[in-house]
């Protein structure tokens, strides 16, 4: 995420959805949008340290969410190639207008 202003989470990928992310050879599950960064659990990058949050936070694939700190932080620039687009239905979608309606209030 280059800048917080130019989010559009309308284009995010559906929670669920399966994807690899470029320079990590495991594929990682999307379980969250806009991820505030929890303590012990780290972005991709290194130089994204410093970072406040993420387009997305997810898990290894198939492996679940046992141990929250193997949760990746990544934005949707990271990702190399989508396996599964998770389901999307009206809920999903109300979220996704949701989000982008209070990113666009800040």
């Amino acid at each position: 995420m280059n800048n917080d202003k130019n989010i559009r989470v309308k284009d995010f990928l559906p929670l669920g959805s399966v994807v690899n992310v470029k320079g990590m050879n495991r594929k990682i599950m999307i379980i969250e949008y806009l991820a505030n960064v929890p303590e012990k659990v780290y972005p991709v990058r290194e130089d994204d340290k410093d970072r406040k949050y993420f387009e997305y936070m997810g898990i290894l694939w198939p492996d679940g969410d046992v141990d929250p700190t193997k949760r990746i932080l990544f934005d949707h620039d990271d990702i190399d190639t989508v396996h599964f687009s998770g389901y999307i239905n009206e809920e999903s979608i109300e979220l996704l207008n949701d989000l982008q309606k209070n990113m666009e209030v800040q």
